[in-house]
């Protein structure tokens, strides 16, 4: 005997039973597995706890029970996010919690819809039960539509209701956070500065014309070459020696090392590594200096600096090295700078107006981090991206 087919009805709902069984079980096995990682490695998932430099009032709340996190994130106000963690994460939160509540405005519009659409269609035999609870069941020229037309506009209003209070909010805290004495504030980004600009004081001179007096610093970027190289050198150095420190306190002794890789003599590792370290850090301070005298002297009229006369050669000769007055080849100006002013207003009118009579030049942005800037991929001007074309 032959069991009887399951009809089309009955598999589109065992279909969304077992989509919501997935995606449900998918979303409680990763808070569940969350909450424990949570508590297990905090080093991982709770860093500003760890790191002093990154501890914050929000990282100081210890939720030592299992889930307590959860209600702990969900009682956290506006003001504490706005204060610890900026604008940009309070307005994102913002945003889903809006979106969350439009859901949720159409989830109540159901309540009524659903019977509406079940009862007032055409065909109530219907196999699909599914298709029964949805618009497609009503005839057509229905007076029931009246329902969907009357649920749509109070998901409108609604959302035009929270969006204009989320600009009114949005507008108050940008004011309140762009009045914070931070340097970020006051600060722009100039990229594609012209080639007659491109040195601190050539580029100050430029915006004291049009801002007399509203110009606090500005700092030409440089690539630093093999500074970089160093930096990065020193600070694998520093992890070493940290190592190396942690053995002997730990294990009582002193650890050794072999200073080259064909080397038969062992010497001892913190000394080593100290005598590089000094090295190290005497090499960048004396990089550092010699990149501000090259920004500096660079001309205003190029990114090339002047060569000195050559009596003035001789008399150096005997006592600076011949490296020091050749052009360095360990520096490059580049495009971009950093420009501080001394008022909001200031700043403001910088990023506003167009200051420079070529097109695409000195393209003025809100200032980033500097440690947020990918140097290495910056892209391009449009003159130089389209001057093939022209």
């Amino acid at each position: 005997m032959s069991a009887a087919p399951i009809g089309t009805g009955q598999l589109d709902q065992n279909a969304v039973l077992l989509s919501f069984g997935i995606f449900g079980g998918i979303f409680a096995t990763t808070v569940v597995a969350y909450s424990c990682l949570r508590l297990r490695f905090p080093r991982l998932y709770q860093p500003r706890q760890c790191i002093k430099a990154l501890r914050c009032s929000l990282s100081s709340r210890v939720y030592s029970m299992f889930g307590s996190w959860i209600p702990g994130a969900m009682r956290i106000t506006d003001d504490e996010l706005f204060a610890d963690a900026g604008l940009d994460a309070v307005a994102f939160i913002r945003l889903l919690r809006l979106g969350a509540s439009v859901a949720l405005v159409g989830c109540l519009n159901a309540i009524y819809l659903i019977p509406v659409y079940k009862y007032q269609g055409s065909d109530l035999a219907t196999a699909d039960e599914l298709a029964r609870w949805s618009l497609g069941h009503l005839p057509s020229r229905s007076p029931s539509m009246l329902a969907t037309l009357f649920a749509s506009y109070i998901i409108f209003c609604f959302t035009l209701v929270m969006v204009y209070r989320e600009f009114a909010w949005y507008t108050a805290k940008r004011h309140a956070f762009m009045c914070r004495e931070n340097v970020a504030n006051y600060s722009v980004f100039v990229r594609h500065i012209p080639v007659a600009l491109r040195s601190n004081r050539g580029l100050h001179e430029f915006f004291e014309e049009f801002i007399p007096g509203g110009v606090a610093d500005v700092q030409v970027a440089l690539d630093m070459g093999k500074l970089s190289k160093k930096v990065k050198e020193r600070e694998d150095v520093v992890l070493d020696l940290e190592h190396a420190y942690n053995v002997w306190q730990q294990k009582g002794y002193r650890p050794r090392m072999r200073p080259g890789l064909f080397s038969r003599e062992k010497v001892d590792t913190i000394a080593a590594l100290e005598k590089r370290l000094a090295e190290l850090n005497e090499s960048i301070e004396t990089d550092i200096d010699d990149a501000e005298s090259f920004q500096e002297s660079v001309s205003e009229q190029g990114s090339q600096r002047k060569l000195p006369e050559l009596s003035e050669v001789a008399k150096m000769v005997p006592l600076v090295p011949l490296k020091k007055i050749v052009l360095s080849k360990s520096f490059r100006v580049l495009s971009d700078g950093f420009v501080t002013f001394r008022s909001l207003q200031s700043t403001v009118m910088a990023q506003r107006v167009h200051l420079y009579d070529e097109p695409y030049a000195l393209c003025i942005k809100p200032a980033p981090l500097p440690d947020e800037v990918y140097w290495s991929n910056r892209p391009p001007s449009r003159c130089a991206s389209f001057g093939p074309f022209l």
